[in-house]
């Protein structure tokens, strides 16, 4: 205090300005520019989201043609053997090199795994697994890639 008391009016006007911007600048830098970089973040995370969701909205409604043509050709189902069935259509639909694992599963069904799936040719290759052989999709967990069109999926497939 003795330090402010010595200085004359226009010290202490230049002194309390300095402080004052200071605080500004330190106000700025501690609590506004970090609040920012987390709604810019918030704001890129609720987008993602958002191409997600539509992605997914997509792919329901891709999923439910592909039901709805599954039932009504069901009746054709093919006589080969699903494994058969399965190796030999991979390959057309460029999905050969994506195909991780196929086994049998319980009740006439077979667990098929892809990672880094073209999801459009997936898509196609269970329309075309649906209409020529009669397969169909049991279930399914696919997982969005980081990479648009990707996707990691396991599929059961029954006939």
């Amino acid at each position: 205090m003795d330090f402010l008391n010595r200085l004359d009016n226009r010290d202490r006007l230049i002194l309390g300005i300095g402080v004052a911007v200071l605080a500004g600048v330190l106000g700025f830098f501690l609590f506004y520019a970090p609040y920012a970089k987390k709604v810019q973040a918030y704001r890129l995370e609720v987008a993602a989201k958002q191409e997600l969701l539509a992605w997914m909205e997509e792919a329901a409604a891709e999923a439910g043609r592909l039901r709805a043509a599954g039932a009504a050709t069901k009746g054709s189902a093919s006589t080969s053997s699903p494994l058969a069935v399965i190796d030999t259509t991979v390959g057309r639909f460029d999905l050969a090199a994506a195909l991780q694992r196929v086994e049998p599963a319980e009740d006439n069904g077979v667990w098929v795994w892809f990672e880094n799936a073209v999801f459009v040719d997936l898509v196609n290759w269970l329309q075309e697994l649906q209409q020529e052989h009669g397969m169909l999709v049991s279930e399914c967990t696919a997982d969005y890639q980081n990479a648009p069109g990707l996707v990691n999926c396991r599929i059961l497939l029954t006939y």
